[in-house]
């Protein structure tokens, strides 16, 4: 509790009646000295730890938006694996391989499926996230580049994140944006969002802004959340001229595009 500013006492009562509404008195109360009955003024404890605890609330909630604005779908995937493998029978005992059945997958993988390519491509990543063993990445990373070569637009997608991130992979822009390519034209909207990035800084390509804002803007439309702010912000560098021939060839696109 506050101190009476007349007798220095520290025992006091919260008053009932609220002080008028101020910006610059929110975090203050009335309060009723219990030793002289003194009404004064003063901040109030409580206030000050619902505004504290408001505030902090407020920053995570920022900080898990942002990361999650920002996180590239293959981030979003290999997290989403990771999950995954923590899942065993046993509960605290990490198995890598406890949500799929890998001889099943081995066999359908070997015979063309390309699903079963990719979702082993995925188990194995799991496993590497584990094991740290850089075979198994290089096992991975070749199961998904089939699944990838089968025109499986997620591993196609995926492969475009690896190529960008240079994770198992040297670093290769123009790899990325050839493999976002063949994802999104299949309809792929994460694979969409990466092309507009791409286009917009100049990497794998040269800078296009036209292109960038077609690519944002049909990621967009396929419910893509990250491409919406990127969009508006590609706008406003478009002249009215650009920004016409961009929303034409969107129109084009959207139609042959799934």
């Amino acid at each position: 509790m506050p101190t009476c500013p007349k007798c220095a006492s520290e025992s006091a009562r919260r008053s009932r009646k609220a002080l008028a509404k101020d910006r610059s008195r929110r975090l203050k109360a009335r309060f009723t000295c219990n030793s002289c009955g003194t009404r004064f003024v003063a901040y109030d404890p409580l206030a000050i730890t619902f505004h504290s605890l408001a505030a902090v609330a407020v920053m995570l909630f920022l900080v898990i938006l942002w990361q999650s604005l920002s996180e590239s779908p293959g981030e979003r995937a290999m997290r989403e694996a990771r999950a995954g493998s923590e899942r065993s029978d046993n509960p605290g005992v990490i198995n890598p391989r406890a949500s799929v059945n890998i001889d099943r997958l081995n066999s359908n993988a070997e015979n063309g499926d390309v699903d079963a390519q990719y979702r082993l491509g995925m188990a194995l990543l799991r496993e590497f996230d584990i094991s740290t063993d850089p075979a198994t990445q290089s096992e991975a990373i070749a199961m998904l580049r089939k699944a990838a070569d089968g025109d499986h637009s997620q591993a196609q997608s995926l492969m475009g994140d690896l190529y960008f991130q240079g994770r198992g992979v040297v670093q290769d822009f123009v790899q990325a944006f050839d493999w976002y390519s063949k994802a999104a034209n299949q309809g792929h909207a994460e694979a969409m969002y990466g092309l507009g990035k791409m286009s917009r800084s100049g990497w794998g390509r040269p800078v296009s802004l036209v292109d960038a804002y077609v690519w944002l803007n049909l990621a967009s439309a396929r419910g893509e959340s990250r491409a919406v702010q990127a969009r508006q912000e590609v706008l406003l560098q478009l002249s009215s001229g650009e920004l016409a021939e961009a929303q034409q060839k969107s129109r084009e696109l959207d139609l042959s595009i799934p």
